[in-house]
């Protein structure tokens, strides 16, 4: 039952907007925060997949803030920490998920006075800047509230290996799809570039790396080639087996080739589509470029600086980040 307008200004007069750690949780909340979770995003997390995520991080633990009427939880977000290096120097960000409130207490203001809230708490903790992945329509609300500052939007990249997994009636032409997968890595791998591409904001990796693949189930996998690593997960993505390539660590054309050409090569009767999201400034990386308007959805990427004394003219140039699925909270 919703809420009318009179009843909902009684009501915040007595919410609680409390921050809290992931280890100041009680039990009584974690249960409440996953049962809310599960039902508003349709999900069906396990409790120790829900906590992996907040704890699989540099300090073990995460930001959140809860929202309370009376003791009912309505409204919950939570900001991952992680070490960021703008132009070599370490700097504490946050990336903020799973934000909610409780369908009958939604009046477009709650979410963003949820958020506010939380800004000083951040801040006292050491919190630079908040970077957060919203979907269109939060993009919308959170532009419009002046809460995050959109910076630009990722790429979605792909190769289509075995097309009849993706379209169902085009089995028969399997075989074509696989040769051009073959012969397209080839061919990109003949002109690609060794050099490795320099970002001037980009995640610690050593950091990072050492617990960004224990969140959610866990089930990554890690292959390293001689200098360089890459992440991937295989599942089965809206009905197709999915390869996401999460992340390359360093960055160059002939990088992603190595790693796409091995994958092909040891994996390739468990995928039938290979995806990577994020924005790479070169070309010949060994997959195709969807087009915006064929996207499945726009990723865009929004921050909010905190720091007053961050360069706001590089924060706010998308080509200056290196981001991907490591980033998300998706994968």
């Amino acid at each position: 039952m919703r809420v009318s307008k009179f009843e909902m200004k009684i009501i915040r007069t007595i919410m609680q907007f409390i921050p809290k750690k992931t280890n100041e949780l009680t039990e009584s909340e974690k249960q409440e925060l996953l049962s809310n979770f599960n039902n508003i995003f349709k999900r069906d997390r396990r409790m120790d997949e829900f906590i992996n995520q907040y704890v699989s991080n540099i300090l073990g633990y995460s930001f959140h803030i809860i929202v309370k009427n009376q003791d009912r939880i309505i409204g919950h977000a939570a900001y991952v920490p992680a070490i960021y290096l703008i132009n070599g120097v370490e700097k504490l960000f946050v990336d903020g998920i799973d934000g909610y409130i409780i369908k009958e207490f939604r009046d477009g203001t709650t979410l963003l006075e949820m958020i506010r809230a939380n800004r000083e708490n951040l801040i006292k903790n050491g919190v630079s800047l908040e970077l957060g992945f919203p979907n269109t329509l939060a993009m919308k609300v959170y532009s419009k509230g002046k809460i995050y500052t959109k910076v630009g939007e990722l790429n979605t990249y792909f190769l289509p290996y075995r097309i009849g997994g993706i379209l169902k009636g085009l089995k028969f032409i399997n075989i074509i799809s696989i040769l051009f997968s073959w012969l397209f890595v080839f061919y990109a791998f003949l002109f690609s570039s060794k050099k490795p591409v320099p970002y001037k904001i980009e995640k610690d990796a050593d950091s990072y790396n050492i617990t960004r693949y224990k969140s959610f189930d866990g089930n990554y996998s890690r292959i390293q080639i001689n200098d360089f690593e890459f992440m991937f997960k295989i599942k089965v993505h809206e009905g197709i087996r999915t390869l996401f390539l999460i992340d390359v660590s360093e960055k160059s054309a002939r990088n992603f080739n190595k790693a796409i050409k091995y994958i092909l090569q040891n994996f390739r009767n468990e995928f039938d589509l290979l995806l990577y999201i994020g924005k790479l400034p070169f070309k010949f990386h060994g997959m195709l470029k969807m087009p915006r308007r064929f996207s499945p959805k726009e990723f865009n990427f929004a921050i909010k600086v905190l720091d007053k004394s961050l360069d706001k003219e590089i924060l706010l140039n998308i080509e200056n980040w290196d981001l991907n699925l490591s980033n998300f909270d998706l994968i």
